[in-house]
């Protein structure tokens, strides 16, 4: 599971941009979000990408921050702990 603040640091990451590295069971996980354009009207994420390690583990585009949500951190949360969904 993540912490609260890891998880506080998604829902930033997701609304700004960035990257933001955590703690993985075999080697690092890295996530990295860029947001679209202030003209795309209800998609404010265009890219998330997933990597653990030199893996990119999956791959999201064109959602907003308020769908992406859910997806990324179920996947984190599998990440964390070890496991692969």
């Amino acid at each position: 599971m993540m912490t609260t603040s890891q998880e506080r640091a998604l829902r930033r990451l997701l609304k700004v941009g960035g990257k933001l590295q955590l703690p993985g069971f075999l080697s690092s996980i890295t996530v990295h979000v860029e947001c679209a354009e202030a003209t795309t009207i209800g998609k404010d994420v265009a890219h998330v990408s997933i990597t653990e390690g030199d893996f990119l583990v999956c791959h999201y585009q064109r959602l907003s921050a308020r769908d992406l949500y859910p997806l990324v951190a179920e996947r984190l949360d599998d990440l964390v702990m070890g496991g692969a969904a």
